[in-house]
């Protein structure tokens, strides 16, 4: 029985030592995780007609191709239209 007890001594020391770390502390043991936000997260973007320019617009559409709509109607989002005769 005595041999028992002195082999669960060392198990019962290290479950100890490990509990005696768990406590509230003012100042964190370990780095906090990455958290991702709580609520929606909006990444800036490039303007949508800064992507789709005179140049690409009219390869695309045909030379006729002319920008009939340039707007941004919140600060998440831009739009960027247009239009030619060829569609």
């Amino acid at each position: 029985m005595i041999l028992r007890r002195t082999a669960l001594l060392p198990l019962i020391a290290a479950a100890v030592f490990s509990l005696a770390d768990c406590g509230s502390s003012s100042e964190p043991k370990h780095a906090p995780a990455a958290v991702a936000p709580a609520g929606p997260h909006f990444v800036s973007g490039p303007n949508a007609c800064d992507v789709l320019d005179d140049a690409a617009a009219k390869q695309l559409l045909g030379d006729a191709a002319k920008q009939t709509r340039k707007a941004k109607p919140n600060p998440y989002t831009s739009q960027c239209q247009y239009s030619s005769p060829n569609g």
